[in-house]
This record gives structure tokens, C-alpha cells and sequence, in this order.
């Protein structure tokens, strides 16, 4: 049986969890007594655990995609334009720079070389893409939109 612990101060408070992918929100979290890992990501937002009067929004809590990721990664292969960066921290969740498509995997396999690389990006069903390879391939920038190939 699962139970919240009551923060001390601020008792039981909501917040919404974005998904890692699109960012958008994907539910709602009631934030208790912090565990670790919620203090570690609260703290990567930049707020000091502790010092807000409510519950942050939009972190992302894990990794797991929005159902509407889940959708588009069933239709196939979720791109993201990101800065090239050499920043291992921000490797792990890198700026997102407005690139946003859906591609058939027939284009990963066509323009992903080694082929180990793309069937790495094919079973994980999306990837990021540095902004240099991305205005290089022509991918368009703006609203989600779905590529054929």
C-alpha cells in the first residue's frame, strides 16, 4: 500500500510532472516529504528545496513519455534539434532548440550510420540531434509535424 508523508510545513502539495520528450505536462505529482531523488530534481530547476511557498511545476520527474509521445514513437521516430554541446550534465537533458519531428524508420536507417547508432535511436524511438546535423539534413523548425522520408 502506497502513502504520502506530510512535509512538515507544507503538508500534502500538487504540482504538475512535464514529459522528458515534449515537455509537456503529463500528470499531476503531490509532493509530500521529499525523497532524494525529488530534491534532486527540484534542485535542477534551480530552486532551493525547502524555500517555495508550493509545489514547483513542470519538472520532469522520470523519463517516462506523455501518452502522446507514446503515440508518436508508435508511428515511429521522435527527432529533436538540440545545442551541440560538450557539457556532460547537459548531455543528459540537452536545450531543445525547436526542431520537432516524427520520421519513418526508414530515414534513420538511411541517414544513421553506423548502423549500430541507428538501431540504438530505433529501439530507444527517439533521439536528439545536434542543430549543425539538423539544418544539414533540412528538418523543419515550429510546430511537431510528422516526416515521411
Amino acid at each position: 500500500m502506497s502513502h504520502i508523508l506530510l512535509d512538515e510545513k507544507h503538508g500534502v502539495n500538487p504540482g504538475l510532472m512535464n514529459c522528458f520528450i515534449c515537455n509537456e505536462p503529463k500528470g499531476l505529482i503531490l509532493y509530500g516529504q521529499m525523497s532524494k531523488s525529488m530534491k534532486e530534481a527540484v534542485k535542477s530547476t534551480g530552486l532551493e528545496v525547502g524555500s517555495y511557498g508550493r509545489a514547483p511545476d513542470g519538472l520532469v520527474i522520470d523519463m517516462e513519455p506523455c501518452d502522446k509521445c507514446k503515440g508518436y514513437m508508435e508511428q515511429g521516430i521522435i527527432l529533436i534539434s538540440v545545442r551541440d554541446t560538450e557539457d556532460e550534465e547537459e548531455m543528459k537533458n540537452p536545450y531543445r532548440t525547436g526542431g520537432w519531428v516524427v520520421v519513418k524508420e526508414e530515414v534513420i536507417r538511411r541517414i544513421v550510420h553506423p548502423a549500430e547508432m541507428a538501431e540504438d535511436i530505433l529501439k530507444k524511438r527517439m533521439a536528439f540531434i545536434p542543430d549543425e546535423a539538423w539544418d544539414m539534413l533540412g528538418l523543419p523548425r515550429g510546430d511537431k509535424e510528422a516526416c515521411g522520408g
